[in-house]
């Protein structure tokens, strides 16, 4: 993996982060998890906004590794 596309990725993420927060303030997460219940949902809000993070991340690893053997 070039410099390059390192530095692309490590600012995607970067962005997709503060957009995360954004969204997060907006879907007004507690700030303190007073039941099992507000934890799962925060949980798994959190989850659900990181999965498309980490798809873009391997869909660049492998679309990276099929570059490489071309």
């Amino acid at each position: 993996m070039g410099e390059e596309e390192l530095a692309e990725m490590v600012q995607h993420t970067s962005t997709k982060n503060r957009n995360f927060q954004a969204h997060s303030k907006k879907m007004k997460l507690p700030q303190y998890l007073s039941s099992v219940a507000e934890a799962l949902t925060a949980f798994m809000c959190i989850l659900s906004s990181s999965k498309e993070v980490v798809a873009n991340i391997m869909d660049r690893i492998s679309l990276h590794g099929d570059q490489e053997r071309d």
